[in-house]
């Protein structure tokens, strides 16, 4: 929604392609500016802000937005489309567009903090959680963008989401504030999206359209499940 591209053309400027605010577009350069304005108000880096406030006082024990080094065996070995192994991608400094380390129990705890706060009219949390999932800007009939959080209606009400795309990982996390239901699913391969989306219909139920908008847009597949069967193409 800022009307940038998502990054920067190799050696380019970064300009803006659509009017801010106007339609949805995902940048992860933006995310680098937004990380640089919170660093400026807080006064701390990135990572240490986020270990005081978020992952220190939610028991996110093994969260970091440090890249971890080359060879570290706590990080599960990437792998392609084919299911052969990748080289994982080592980058440099914390970036909150991408090196967000974490586990499926750590994350699940930050959405059970989310669904706790949006329950609670008490909670002190709850004005923050609410104000992230306000719709900004309206995608499909189904879908829509909050702050920094997808939002698709379904049968049991509207449900927030997002995903993570790195090459030789692909995650999905889910929740759904009606029924107090979430599910965190994180996989070590680049067909890992299609695995998301039939776990999540096994297991959640209910129709999801998060997913065919995700295919269709950033996939150029009619469904998820097809990435499973590709080998080829953009990932």
């Amino acid at each position: 929604m800022t009307g940038w591209p998502n990054w920067r053309p190799d050696g380019g400027r970064l300009v803006r392609d659509t009017i801010p605010g106007t339609v949805f577009g995902y940048s992860g350069e933006g995310y680098l500016y937004l990380q640089a304005v919170v660093e400026q108000i807080v006064g701390k880096p990135l990572e240490v802000h986020m270990q005081e406030a978020v992952f220190d006082p939610l028991g996110m024990t093994a969260s970091s937005y440090r890249w971890a080094a080359a060879g570290d065996t706590t990080v599960a070995a990437a792998h392609d489309r084919a299911g052969r192994p990748s080289e994982p991608y080592v980058g440099g400094r914390p970036e909150a567009s991408s090196s967000l380390h974490t586990t499926p129990s750590d994350f699940a705890r930050f959405l059970c903090t989310m669904l706790a706060a949006l329950k609670t009219p008490t909670h002190p949390d709850r004005r923050w959680a609410a104000d992230l999932l306000k719709p900004q800007v309206r995608l499909t009939s189904t879908i829509a963008w909050g702050l920094g959080w997808g939002l698709e209606d379904t049968g049991s009400g509207t449900a927030f989401w997002h995903w993570g795309d790195n090459p030789g990982y692909k995650s999905m996390a889910l929740a759904e504030p009606a029924t107090g239901m979430g599910i965190v699913l994180m996989t070590n391969g680049d067909g890992g999206l299609g695995v998301c989306d039939h776990l999540m219909r096994t297991i959640i139920g209910g129709d999801h359209p998060a997913f065919d908008w995700l295919a269709a847009t950033f996939y150029d597949v009619p469904t998820l499940s097809e990435i499973q069967e590709r080998t080829n193409g953009s990932p």
